[in-house]
């Protein structure tokens, strides 16, 4: 059998798991939905250009799920640098995150997935004394 005709087992992408971009978009909807209602943590955005930041959003969680579009935004650190990100915060965000996959019905493996690859970039975004 030539190169061309073998057929190659690949996983399916997280990002083709929940459904693709579609999909994505309504994760990022919902998302900001919940931050910019909760006046614990809507301050961190309150001179931020919104639609900017949820298109960011929409890159970074393709990049993060195996989607086809690649983050262009500025490393998670430097990013978060000048917010003064406490674990609260972050915590309050993962649980709109949460709630958000719930409310689109997104599958427990792929929720679980979601959870911990976010959760991964809490060093980077949280602000930690030296």
């Amino acid at each position: 059998m030539s190169e061309t005709n073998t057929i190659v087992d690949q996983e399916e992408s997280l990002f083709d798991r929940v459904g693709g971009g579609p999909v994505v978009n309504a994760i990022v909807d919902g998302l900001y939905k919940r931050i910019l209602a909760d006046d614990r943590v809507n301050v961190f955005f309150k001179n931020t250009d919104i639609p900017h930041l949820k298109g960011m959003m929409i890159q970074f969680l393709h990049a993060l799920s195996g989607g086809p579009v690649g983050y262009k935004g500025k490393p998670m650190r430097e990013a978060h640098a000048k917010s003064n990100i406490q674990d609260k915060d972050f915590d309050i965000v993962a649980e709109h995150l949460s709630n958000t996959l719930q409310s689109l019905d997104i599958q427990k493996q792929e929720y679980d997935e979601f959870m911990m690859a976010t959760a991964g970039f809490r060093n980077q975004i949280v602000i930690r004394e030296s």
